[in-house]
């Protein structure tokens, strides 16, 4: 039976987490503070370590440190409701086996916890040497940005050529100098340059001129290759059989899928494969539109202390229709708002009437309150109401992307609808047509197998068999 120690001051997730690990059967002792462990670590071990960052006293990545000092086999997972670069990269620097972000599933972290028993026995610990932390570059808390996050403390050690992929404007320059920062190879040159703004004919030149070149210039550090798409293919055969000096790191970005390309003929498929040792991919903002409202004051601080002027705050019905909007630029759209809105908004709040026209004029037009009616309550009965209703969502998200948030203002009208009719159970009621809706969606699109819905909705076979039934899915 594997023995896991969990430290953290929060006695709810102690609690849980010691439940969970029981009926896993694994043995779980749990710990408020560091230094009890570390005394404990002293007599005896466990098979796995998890700890919280922020708690009083000793906090998690000092412990880190100090059990990795004497016992660096111990698989220690990191745990915290604060995702950020910084805190990723110095966990995993830190020797850190996995770094696991609150609120998280119990079936994901009973299975992390599992995976990590298995890397080692308690008994084949010896020393190893510390190291120092990051400074944190990158802005966000969504899951998405916390698979980046994580790929990129997992990085941190390594020199391997990566391939940063994403739309134009989600930030894959920032990305790529991130992760020279983090690399062995911070203190050394990162050169970059722009494939698709350099003449094609000049493009060899740039890269391989013996005195100025990008390669020589960039020895002993890394070379970007940003857009590397759209490099002819004989400069790509004179780049791949360069790549055999092995003191340059290669990073490369696209926002066109090289993989289509080497199947058209129009990208190398050697050159491909030695770029993509590793492949980071950048969300767009859609995909983390909860990172927004930290983006928005991010910027609008970084302007504020660019242009000398006071730091402006965004109103939250602002911050509703910055959501609602579709940044088709991206994160780099984004900053471009939040830059003319320094200089343009003359009150210390940002509100709706702030924004920049294009903003209020796309949220006017695809407001469902004009093209979008409720089919309202009747003598056929509640439960048609009901039907209908579900009706009603499907077609919206039918002919509105829900990436665009919506759809969601079909939902709040609904539960005002029920909140006013008077109905004491809103929430379970609104929970089950939303759970019905997106079972019914994953079933039409997997064709009726359940095994393979509930893999992209996220949940267990016996989970979804269970809601099917509940819900009178069948």
């Amino acid at each position: 039976m594997y023995t896991i120690w969990v430290v953290d001051d929060d006695k709810s997730i102690r609690w849980v987490l010691q439940k969970a690990l029981g009926r896993a059967h694994m043995n779980c002792e749990v710990f408020s503070e560091a230094q009890t462990v570390l005394d404990r670590l002293s007599s005896e071990r466990p098979h796995v370590l998890i700890t919280d960052i922020r708690m009083p006293g000793e906090n998690g990545l000092k412990l880190l440190h100090k059990v990795k000092q004497q016992y660096p086999n111990l698989p220690v997972i990191v745990m915290t409701a604060f995702s950020d670069l910084d805190t990723a990269v110095s966990a995993y620097q830190g020797g850190a086996f996995d770094y696991l972000p609150k609120p998280f599933e119990l079936q994901y972290a009973t299975e992390l916890i599992i995976r990590a028993a298995n890397q080692v026995l308690p008994e084949e610990f010896v020393p190893v040497k510390s190291v120092e932390g990051f400074q944190q570059g990158i802005i966000g808390q969504t899951v998405v940005m916390h698979d980046v996050i994580c790929m990129i403390g997992r990085l941190s050690k390594s020199t391997v050529s990566v391939l940063i992929t994403g739309d134009a404007g989600v930030g894959k320059r920032l990305f790529a100098k991130v992760l020279h920062a983090h690399s062995p190879k911070a203190n050394q040159p990162f050169i970059e340059v722009q494939v698709n703004s350099v003449p094609a004919d000049q493009l060899n030149g740039v890269l391989f001129d013996p005195k100025s070149g990008a390669l020589y210039r960039a020895k002993n550090g890394t070379l970007f290759l940003n857009n590397v798409s759209h490099m002819p293919l004989e400069v790509q055969t004179k780049l791949l059989n360069a790549c055999t000096d092995n003191s340059v790191r290669i990073i490369a970005s696209s926002r066109s899928n090289l993989h289509q390309l080497v199947s058209q003929g129009q990208f190398s498929e050697h050159l491909y494969h030695r770029l993509n040792s590793i492949e980071v991919y950048i969300p767009c903002l859609q995909q983390r539109l909860e990172d927004l409202p930290l983006l928005v004051d991010y910027f609008l601080k970084q302007f504020a202390k660019e242009l000398n002027l006071p730091a402006k705050t965004v109103s939250a019905p602002a911050i509703s229709m910055l959501s609602q909007y579709v940044f088709t630029g991206n994160v780099r759209q984004l900053e471009t708002i939040c830059r003319h809105l320094t200089v343009a908004t003359t009150s210390a709040v940002i509100e709706p009437k702030d924004l920049p026209e294009e903003i209020r004029l796309y949220i006017r037009q695809n407001s469902l309150n004009s093209t979008v009616e409720l089919l309202q309550p009747d003598s056929r009965g509640y439960d048609l109401y009901q039907q209908e209703f579900k009706s009603s969502l499907l077609e919206s998200m039918d002919v509105i992307s829900p990436s665009t948030g919506q759809w969601t203002l079909l939902l709040r009208q609904q539960a005002r609808r029920l909140l006013d009719l008077e109905e004491s159970d809103v929430m379970r009621i609104l929970t089950d047509q939303f759970e019905a809706i997106v079972i019914e969606a994953a079933l039409e699109a997997t064709k009726g197998r359940r095994k393979e819905a509930a893999e992209r909705l996220g949940i267990g076979r016996n989970t979804i068999a269970r809601k099917i039934t509940d819900l009178n899915l069948e």
